[in-house]
């Protein structure tokens, strides 16, 4: 078996976080391969030193060390790689998670706003309340005097704003992810940061308000999910 092949084999062991036991076992046993080399061949030496074949086991013994010296080398240097790789792998599911966040937290202050409204406009208290107590009227109707005024006060409207921008940054921002960490994430991501995307944009004359904000609100529960899951399995984590 070549070199390189050896190696290939050798380097096959993927890297978790830390390097696996298995990789310090195999890096000891090469190690320990060259070792037992050197007392062998030594011993044979000695044993031959008389003899015609002696400087040819010197011979051998140097070309092995060199072998067992070789592979040590290149193999450290691809678990080096594989190291870094994952280091950037982790930095970039970081990132999309944190987006992810701040896109979950529009979507569900969204949804929340339209239902308060919904309520508020669109649904008598006969109908919200199922009675028609006067008492149980009057609160209603105080509950929705506070939500006119808290609808409408600067502070509310600009905590609705703040959540927008970041909203629009994080999806900017996960594109750029994306495209940049490429090489090291898995397709999967792209396509379903693709598929939220366009699902946040879509809109359907057949579809009601109430199924619109339901719909999006699982949209983006389940992308995050399915992310987790490619996550998980790019990583290495166990769960």
């Amino acid at each position: 078996m070549e070199i390189q092949e050896l190696t290939n084999i050798l380097s096959q062991i993927q890297f978790k976080q830390e390097l696996s036991i298995e990789t310090y076992i195999i890096i000891l046993c090469v190690s320990g391969l060259g070792a037992w080399f050197a007392s062998y061949f030594k011993t044979k030496g000695q044993n031959f030193a008389n003899k015609e074949d002696f400087e040819q086991l010197q011979r051998q013994l140097e070309s092995n060390t060199t072998v067992v010296e070789e592979i040590k080398t290149e193999l450290s240097q691809k678990n080096w790689i594989s190291q870094q790789a994952w280091v950037k792998k982790q930095e970039a599911y970081e990132a999309i998670f944190d987006c992810l966040f701040h896109v979950k937290k529009y979507v569900a202050h969204e949804k929340d706003e339209y239902f308060e409204w919904e309520h508020y406009n669109f649904r008598f208290p006969e109908l919200a309340y199922e009675t028609t107590d006067e008492y149980t009227i009057r609160i209603w109707e105080h509950e929705k005097e506070e939500y006119l005024k808290k609808s409408q006060d600067p502070e509310t409207k600009a905590q609705a704003e703040t959540l927008k921008v970041k909203y629009d940054e994080s999806f900017a921002k996960l594109f750029h992810v994306i495209e940049v960490k490429a090489i090291y994430l898995d397709p999967r991501v792209t396509e379903i940061i693709t598929e939220l995307k366009q699902g946040l944009s879509k809109t359907d004359n057949e579809e009601d308000w109430d199924e619109h904000f339901f719909r999006i609100s699982r949209l983006v529960n389940e992308s995050v999910d399915k992310l987790r899951t490619v996550s998980i399995e790019e990583l290495k984590i166990k769960t």
